[in-house]
């Protein structure tokens, strides 16, 4: 079939994308965000419990959001298991950039059969964390150690993973 061109779709309607880049906080191990996926549909999986000011939040995460790729590759096709996977070894470097759409926003591009990709979306927001680095010692609360629990959904079992 033919790909719809960017010049089809007014960009000014096209909703926007983020690309978040993570970094972690001195303070804490944690982004401060919880994964959630169905362990049965393949590269389909969405941002939960934004934790106020942690490192996801500053970074422009929001509740919701759908994963598009991580650090410029596709999660298409990925299950849940590989995609976490991915998340935490760029979290062990320090690199995370993930790329995000909210629910809606997925939907739009997907009525139209638009491919979403960050070759291909119109308008790519990139945000930056802006750390300041302050001398006062800030309290940072603790966070429980990541865990994956099995939340049922109208008794469909999600997967969702504190990181």
């Amino acid at each position: 079939g033919s790909i719809n061109k960017l010049s089809d779709i007014l960009t000014q309607d096209a909703p926007v994308a983020r690309l978040c880049r993570i970094r972690k906080f001195a303070t804490s191990p944690f982004y401060g965000f919880f994964l959630c996926g169905d362990p049965k549909k393949h590269g389909r999986v969405f941002i939960s419990d934004v934790t106020k000011h942690s490192p996801a939040a500053v970074c422009g995460l929001r509740d919701g959001d759908r994963v598009i790729e991580i650090n410029g590759s596709t999660i298409d096709g990925l299950t849940y298991e590989t995609i976490l996977d991915k998340i935490k070894h760029h979290m062990g470097r320090d690199d995370l950039e993930l790329l995000v759409l909210d629910k809606k926003s997925v939907q739009w591009y997907r009525e139209r059969h638009y491919p979403i990709t960050s070759r291909t979306l119109p308008t790519i927001v990139h945000i930056e964390p802006i750390i300041n680095d302050t001398t006062s010692e800030t309290q940072s609360s603790e966070l429980p150690a990541t865990h994956t629990k099995l939340v049922g959904f109208a008794d469909r079992r999600v997967s969702k993973t504190g990181l």
